[in-house]
């Protein structure tokens, strides 16, 4: 039986019946809902934030762990991309340089922005790694590419660079370029049609590839004593300022071959060797034929030295 409630009315000083309108009922209704739902989200909060539940300590550990891996696949994808970008260089100022190939730069610089979709509900960190994953696969392609025609390119040129001068023909640092520099005995600025090698007295000089002696002896413009060499393809080579020489007019010598020495002979500032390279009766700049001899930094080392803006030895 439901009970019934009394209230004391001040006006009559009786105990008058109570009578629940629909108001009053509502209004006690709405109460206890609003309370009942402010301890249900009170009780989420503490079991969410403060409560050992193994459901939401596994997801907070998958979030932690997820952090870890995007963190490592970030360091992974920043390696990738300065192992691309060193194989890039080396293609540039190296391999294109040696095969007289034009330079990629448009279509590199053309696969650096990636075109990665825009995915707003995705974390900023996530939509920066895809960009750079699809920048990463663009570089990809054009590198594969390039690589595609450099050896297309070698496969053509194969036995022209079996004649090709390749190698340094004395293992020693260059002192002056090829270009405009300072006569050190005329005393004047005139084109270095040529490489200066320091070397003391006397140091074995190599030939730099195959070919046929054309001259072993004394020259004019001031070379002195020396050795020049017929390779074949337009190919020839100039040794010159030797103290001696270890070849004779019309034999045949290989790359590596001993030719001569080192010397002070002609119009020379001191002991060293100037080594000159013809192709097609002109001259030019020998520092692009020292590949096979040595690796990519090496070479990329050599020829920053070659490019300085000095005295030349002769």
């Amino acid at each position: 039986m439901a009970k019934i409630k009394y209230y004391y009315d001040t006006e009559t000083c009786n105990f008058e019946q109570a009578k629940l309108d629909t108001p009053t009922v509502f209004r006690t209704v709405l109460s206890y809902s609003l309370v009942s739902a402010l301890v249900a989200v009170l009780v989420v909060v503490y079991l969410f934030y403060f409560s050992t539940n193994p459901i939401t300590e596994q997801i907070k550990q998958d979030n932690r762990d997820l952090t870890l891996q995007l963190e490592k696949f970030d360091e992974a994808i920043a390696s990738l991309e300065a192992d691309l970008e060193g194989l890039h260089k080396k293609d540039e100022e190296v391999y294109r340089s040696i095969l007289k190939a034009d330079p990629i730069k448009d279509e590199w610089e053309a696969g650096s922005g990636g075109s990665a979709e825009f995915k707003p509900f995705e974390k900023e960190s996530l939509q920066e790694t895809d960009r750079r994953m699809d920048a990463l696969n663009s570089k990809v392609k054009v590198q594969k590419e390039s690589f595609r025609r450099l050896l297309s390119m070698y496969s053509l040129k194969e036995e022209e660079l079996k004649h090709m001068p390749s190698i340094r023909p004395i293992a020693n640092d260059c002192i002056s370029g090829f270009g405009y520099r300072f006569h050190p005995i005329l005393k004047v600025r005139k084109l270095h049609t040529g490489l200066d090698f320091g070397a003391p007295m006397g140091t074995p000089v190599y030939a730099t590839a195959d070919g046929v002696v054309t001259a072993a002896s004394h020259g004019a413009n001031g070379y002195g004593l020396q050795v020049d060499i017929q390779h074949g393809f337009g190919y020839e080579t100039k040794y010159a300022h030797l103290s001696k020489v270890n070849v004779s007019i019309g034999q045949k010598v290989k790359r590596g071959d001993l030719v001569a020495y080192s010397g002070n002979s002609g119009l020379s500032k001191g002991p060293h060797l100037h080594y000159e390279i013809k192709k097609g009766g002109a001259k030019i700049d020998p520092i692009d034929y020292f590949y096979s001899d040595l690796s990519p930094e090496q070479y990329i080392g050599f020829k920053r030295q070659a490019s300085q803006i000095n005295e030349s030895m002769d």
